[in-house]
């Protein structure tokens, strides 16, 4: 079975992202089958079957990963109506990366009773952050 998605690649400072396809061989069970790894090694590309997943690897290799520290103090400064400006890439890439839930790469050997209980923990959120 065959399924279309993106690698995500960092060379030279140059972020890539080329379309791909992957079977079940190639994704992880670790990622619930939707990533796929090449050998392992962080610097060769990182394959997604999620586009969000896909965009949220891409913001990290612009400007790393932000901690949890960093989150939840961007979406307090929000939701207490703060301005988040986003004049640049890496503004943007920070952003991206607060608005897209964490829930997306959660292994597959969380059970999904726990999964749904992550996921709705915050529903009333006025932004889609999950702390």
């Amino acid at each position: 079975m065959k399924f279309d998605g993106y690698w995500v690649s960092k060379v030279d400072g140059t972020v890539s992202v080329i379309a791909g396809e992957f079977d079940e061989t190639e994704l992880t069970q670790e990622s619930d089958w939707t990533e796929a790894m090449q050998n392992e090694e962080p610097t060769y590309p990182h394959g997604f079957i999620k586009p969000l997943a896909m965009l949220h690897s891409v913001c990290q290799k612009l400007v790393g990963e932000l901690d949890m520290d960093e989150r939840r103090k961007m979406a307090e400064d929000l939701r207490g109506g703060g301005i988040l400006p986003v004049t640049t890439v890496e503004e943007f890439a920070r952003l991206i990366q607060l608005c897209i839930p964490r829930t997306e790469r959660l292994p597959s050997v969380m059970s999904a009773p726990a999964r749904l209980a992550m996921d709705t923990a915050h529903d009333d959120d006025e932004i889609p952050f999950k702390a």
